[in-house]
């Protein structure tokens, strides 16, 4: 996964460690036992997270080049997936089409897709995924930090209710058409 661990990483975890009652850190490698274990499950937080819905924000549009060898069958081109792809949200296509590895496999010679990318930087992701973030990150570290059940089971539900308030939040706004006729008074 491409994440710069830099700084702005290290301020998510410590709003998780700080949620778990432990020890702070000034690095991701600073050698400490709650660094150790940030640095280890921060990206499958960021995969998680990111994973679990169709961010606007982390939404991307490209058009793919394609590749100089061609699938051996089945389809025409092979079209590599950009570094940060996380997930494919759509193709602007009418044919068939597989992901293969970091290739999508189609018959369309010009190639269309909307992804969700992975965050690179911290202070890019809007602040409600990243609370989300933080809850997530808090209960994976609760037990091996803290062996408390209770503490576990309370940041579970507290991250279960701030992905849905993140969801709710990244819609804000979204305006999408009606179907006709909905506004009909059906007498």
């Amino acid at each position: 996964m491409p994440l710069t661990m830099i700084n702005q990483w290290v301020t998510i975890c410590n709003r998780a460690l700080s949620r778990i009652g432990t020890q702070l850190i000034s690095s991701l490698t600073d050698g400490s036992t709650p660094a150790i274990y940030c640095n280890n499950l921060l990206p499958e937080v960021v995969q998680s997270v990111y994973g679990q819905y169709d961010w606007r924000s982390a939404k991307k549009r490209l058009q793919l080049s394609a590749l100089e060898d061609v699938p051996l069958y089945g389809f025409s081109y092979a079209y590599q997936l950009p570094n940060d792809f996380m997930r494919l949200v759509s193709v602007d296509s009418e044919n068939e089409y597989q992901i293969e590895g970091t290739t999508l496999l189609s018959s369309d010679e010009d190639m269309y897709i909307t992804y969700i990318g992975y965050p690179v930087e911290a202070d890019k992701v809007p602040g409600y995924i990243a609370h989300a973030m933080v809850t997530y990150l808090a209960f994976l570290l609760s037990t091996p930090l803290t062996s408390n059940e209770g503490l576990t089971q309370r940041l579970l539900a507290e991250y279960q209710m701030a992905l849905e308030q993140a969801k709710v939040a990244d819609n804000a706004g979204r305006y999408e058409t009606p179907l006709p006729g909905w506004y009909e008074d059906v007498r």
